[in-house]
């Protein structure tokens, strides 16, 4: 297994003792800067997010990340929604409405991005390398594409989901 993050243990943020390594690869998905030139580029859905999530899944091995399930939207974790409300209510992250296509988007606010830089220099390199590969590659990418990405490569995760494509 991949050691992610080195002496986390003495770092503590406001009201947060204890983040879960799934819950801190969630974050640092959120932080990167993706196709942009600053960090934090926002991730445009739930779906999107969670399609992330998985392919990170399936390229770095580590104990305790999201267990993934075939869905009605293909893979879906269900911890993922449990962190991301965590992330809310300790305003660590914000959503917001896309006007132009009325989906929820993702992103940390700036006391989000002040704990991250923390994180991120506690994080191992490879590790940050493959988040931004992932965000870097499917985060502009839309989100029908993506599924089918997702679908073609994982066909096990498709099997429950209600989007069809023949």
């Amino acid at each position: 297994m991949t050691q992610i993050f080195n002496d986390f243990a003495h770092i503590h943020y406001m009201n947060i003792s204890k983040i879960s390594q799934r819950a801190r690869i969630l974050l640092l998905l959120l932080a990167d800067k993706g196709t942009t030139k600053g960090d934090n580029e926002i991730v445009d859905g739930s779906v999107k997010l969670m399609k992330q999530l998985f392919l990170l899944s399936k390229e770095i091995k580590i104990n305790g990340f999201y267990k993934f399930v075939p869905y009605d939207l293909g893979p879906v974790s269900f911890q993922v929604y449990s962190d991301l409300n965590h992330f809310l209510k300790t305003n660590l992250i914000e959503d917001f409405l896309l006007t132009d296509t009325n989906k929820t988007a993702y992103r940390l606010t700036k006391k989000g991005m002040q704990y991250l830089s923390t994180l991120r220099s506690k994080a191992d390199d490879k590790v940050l390398k493959q988040i931004h590969a992932i965000k870097k590659k499917y985060n502009r990418m839309e989100l029908e594409d993506l599924i089918i990405d997702v679908y073609t490569r994982y066909p096990e995760y498709a099997k429950k989901s209600k989007i069809r494509f023949y």
